[in-house]
């Protein structure tokens, strides 16, 4: 996770002295017991209809090119009974992608897996001995994967070595592999193009078929995110503090916007707007079409988290330890909720819950760790419906027949008990 090593000039931005974060890198922590729910059951917000699957529920981080990282899925909420565990051994930082009944995901210590959703059997695994902070995206009969630097990663490798690597779903076998530097970037796939960022500071373009380069982009630092689409450009931010719109299929700029920091979260759009964060404590909503600002707001820390998008609101965390609530026509603040802790991992919304969790190891200027934990929340009032204690980034993606949640080091089948 390559969130944690924040630049002094990052940390300045905020205003206050130097902050330091600390990740493990050393054994596995002892996992706190799952617990089904921890509070009432409470009825979900939208009545409950027979559990519903689609052959690929959740293909990609964000779910869509939108990075709306949404679903409708009714029947899946709280409270919930553990179907199977499978323990990955090592810090899985971004969620899994589903698509025909397997999800694939990523580890820190390199490791690619693919488990039956519903036994919870791994079917293969891969080993690359590279750290992998990013979710797999599935598309075309592929899985892409992006892959960083041999481990413990950001330890003074070539910044060039690393790679997207599409794999087989069925066997894991690899297909082909494109050298486009250390990359942190989940890849997005629209249409035949695969778009992924890079250390190397470059956004590029690849054939999902072959991955060969049809373009590249060159920004003034570091692209840590993913991008977004609403398939005529290309949205992404970089650590120079700017987002970039890009045609999408000749990587032409079409404009750029300076926000108030480095940018590591995805922009997830909303109608004609852009929203995204940055590492000065800023959201803010651009227009798609020409980057004028709509609104902006802001919060008391980082802001790493991407957005969740759901019913014309957006759904932030912030290392200020709340999760906001936010109408996504001008960013009036509908309700807020204290964690506790900062919030770095994107929220996700299913069934009306909006789901998240507070990170154990993203304390600002202290070295403990906080209690890691999960949280759901109802998404039009905020009022508290469901938590649990694992969880550290994006704790929960669905099929729309159960939910999964994404421990420290443990993923988790969750089936609705009601």
């Amino acid at each position: 996770m390559r969130r944690a090593a924040l630049a002094a000039g990052a940390a300045a931005v905020i205003g206050g002295g130097i902050a330091f974060f600390v990740l493990p890198t050393g054994p596995e922590p002892r996992q706190p017991a799952v617990q089904p729910s921890t509070t009432a059951p409470a009825p979900p917000p939208t009545a409950p209809v027979a559990p519903r699957r689609t052959s690929s529920p959740w293909p990609m981080y964000g779910r869509d090119a939108a990075h709306t990282a949404s679903a409708p899925f009714p029947g899946v909420h709280p409270p919930y009974a553990v179907r199977w565990t499978v323990r990955a051994g090592s810090l899985i930082e971004f969620p899994p992608a589903i698509s025909g009944g397997v999800l694939y995901l990523g580890t820190n210590h390199g490791r690619v897996l693919a488990v039956s959703a519903a036994s919870g059997r791994t079917l293969w695994r891969r080993e690359f001995g590279r750290c992998i902070a990013a979710s797999p995206a599935i598309a075309g009969g592929a899985v892409f994967v992006s892959v960083m630097d041999p481990y413990p990663c950001s330890s003074g490798h070539d910044p060039a070595d690393g790679f997207v690597v599409a794999l087989d779903p069925a066997t894991g076998r690899e297909r082909w592999r494109a050298h486009v530097g250390v990359t942190e970037s989940s890849p997005l796939v629209v249409g035949r193009t695969l778009y992924v960022g890079s250390w190397d500071r470059r956004l590029y373009a690849l054939d999902r078929r072959t991955g060969r380069v049809r373009w590249s982009f060159a920004t003034g630092d570091k692209i840590k995110g993913s991008t977004a689409s609403d398939g005529r450009t290309v949205f992404v931010g970089s650590y120079d503090g700017r987002v970039y719109a890009l045609d999408a299929t000749s990587g032409r700029l079409r404009w750029s916007r300076a926000l108030d920091g480095p940018i590591y979260a995805n922009p997830a759009i909303v109608g004609d707007r852009l929203v995204v964060g940055d590492l000065g404590g800023t959201i803010s909503a651009l227009d798609l079409h020409d980057g004028r600002l709509f609104w902006s707001i802001r919060t008391g820390s980082y802001v790493y988290s991407s957005a969740a998008v759901w019913h014309e609101s957006v759904y932030v965390g912030s290392y200020d330890g709340r999760l906001y609530a936010l109408r996504a026509s001008d960013g009036r603040r509908l309700w807020s909720f204290d964690a506790g802790s900062p919030i770095s991992g994107t929220p996700t919304v299913v069934g009306g819950i909006v789901y998240f969790a507070r990170c154990s190891a993203c304390v600002v200027g202290q070295t403990r760790l906080d209690p890691r934990g999960a949280f759901g929340l109802d998404a039009r009032t905020g009022r508290l419906l469901w938590r649990n204690a694992d969880g550290e980034y994006t704790p929960i993606v669905s099929d729309g027949g159960a939910a999964y949640l994404v421990g420290y080091s443990r993923l988790y089948a969750l089936d609705p008990t009601r």
